[in-house]
C-alpha cells in the first residue's frame, strides 16, 4: 500500500474486514483460471475493472509496481552471471497495460507468455 493515500488504505482495509460483504461479488477462482488458461485477456481485464478501487489504486498497485518490477528484473539480468531466469508475473501485471512486459520490452527484452 506504499504510496497510496490514507483514504484509499482505509477503504481497502474496511473492505477486507467487512464480514458481511456479498460472496457473489468475489472472483470465482476456477472460472478466472479457466479464462487465463484460454488466453481470454478481455475477460480478465473486465475482472480487474470490476475489482479496482480507481485510478490511484491502479497507479500504485499496478502501474508503478509494474515499472518497478521490470527495473528489478532488468537489474538482475544486467548482472550477466550466466544464469537462466524465469520471471513469474501475476495475471493483472501482464494483461493490464502498461504491464511488466511493456517496460521490459522498452528496455529491449523479448517477453513471452506461457501457460
Amino acid at each position: 500500500m506504499e504510496g497510496q493515500s490514507y483514504e484509499l488504505q482505509v477503504e481497502q482495509l474496511e473492505y477486507l474486514l467487512n464480514q458481511d460483504r456479498n460472496v457473489e461479488d468475489e472472483i470465482d477462482e476456477a472460472e478466472f483460471f479457466n479464462k487465463y488458461m484460454h488466453g481470454d485477456e478481455e475477460a480478465m481485464i473486465g475482472v480487474w475493472e470490476d475489482a479496482s478501487y480507481g485510478d490511484e489504486y491502479d497507479r500504485t498497485n499496478l502501474f508503478d509496481r509494474n515499472e518497478r518490477n521490470a527495473t528489478i528484473i532488468d537489474d538482475i539480468l544486467q548482472e550477466d552471471d550466466g544464469q537462466t531466469y524465469l520471471a513469474l508475473i501475476g495475471t493483472f501485471h501482464y494483461v493490464i497495460e502498461p504491464g511488466v512486459q511493456h517496460f521490459l520490452e522498452e528496455k529491449g527484452y523479448s517477453v513471452e507468455r506461457i501457460n
